[in-house]
């Protein structure tokens, strides 16, 4: 089984699962980190949220916390795009589970 890796953290410029391009760390939570990124398809900006985890747990968690917010729509809470899995060989083998959101620009809750 993979360990899980809290420090793990896509840096700038990295490339997602082909498709999406990090550009700035956002914030990291209780399940995972949040960057901008940009979908190299789509040619928009979106917000990248990823998995701490790397277990099937970790996939199976972030797949209902999907099928929730697909069931959401209002003014106020961000569309959700996609999910997938990002899978890096080197220099350590890493399964990266993410989804992609409408990225907001304007102040966290704390702010």
């Amino acid at each position: 089984m993979p360990s899980v890796c809290p420090t793990v953290v896509f840096g700038r410029g990295t490339l997602v699962a082909q498709r999406y391009v990090v550009r700035r760390f956002l914030g990291r939570g209780g399940m995972g980190q949040v960057y901008e990124g940009y979908d190299r398809v789509l040619r928009e900006p979106v917000a990248l949220k990823t998995t701490t985890g790397q277990t099937a747990l970790d996939a199976q968690r972030l797949l209902d916390e999907v099928r929730m917010a697909r069931r959401i729509t209002h003014p106020n809470v961000c569309r959700l795009y996609d999910a997938g899995v990002h899978e890096e060989r080197e220099p350590q083998r890493r399964t990266t589970y993410f989804m992609t959101m409408e990225y907001l620009e304007g102040h966290t809750l704390r702010r």
